[in-house]
């Protein structure tokens, strides 16, 4: 668990902080995480190799869909750390994942928008990437500590 969470943690808390002060995300970071977790994925797996690879192109491919949908909404960069996201956690959590992304984010706006009463145009997307990381961990810990008191 710690080859997974703690790393994907630390590229998340990266993505965050460059996102904030430069509405970027470093393609090197999400290079490289994309490489780490695909290859860790290979040497230790709780689910077949291909699960990882579509949450690669499940995550991926969603948000790229939005933005050829609605374009310029959503980053490259954040489309790419997406990519990093599936690959770490497989289809199965990138699902919720991207859930518990969406839902914070559009709560974050509709208050803002309420609070200001303006709308915004851009937000830098990684900090939701982070809050939806903690609560996905949050939540699958709290389920494998009541299997645990199961047995």
């Amino acid at each position: 668990m710690q080859l997974i969470w703690i790393p994907l943690f630390i590229v998340l808390i990266m993505a965050t902080v460059t996102d904030l002060k430069t509405m970027t995300i470093s393609n090197r970071l999400t290079r490289n995480g994309l490489f780490y977790f695909l290859l860790i994925r290979l040497m230790w797996a709780l689910l077949p190799y291909t699960d990882y690879l579509v949450g690669v192109l499940v995550g991926a491919g969603f948000l790229w869909l939005i933005n050829v949908i609605h374009p310029n909404t959503i980053g490259g960069g954040d489309i790419k750390l997406m990519a990093v996201v599936g690959a770490a956690l497989g289809w199965q959590m990138t699902i919720p994942f991207l859930a518990i992304l969406f839902l914070s984010s559009w709560i974050f706006v509709a208050v803002y928008r309420h609070l200001r009463r303006k709308t915004i145009v851009r937000f830098p997307l990684a900090p939701f990437f982070l809050l939806s990381g903690a609560v996905l961990f949050w939540v699958q810990w709290d389920v494998f500590k009541v299997m645990l008191q199961m047995y």
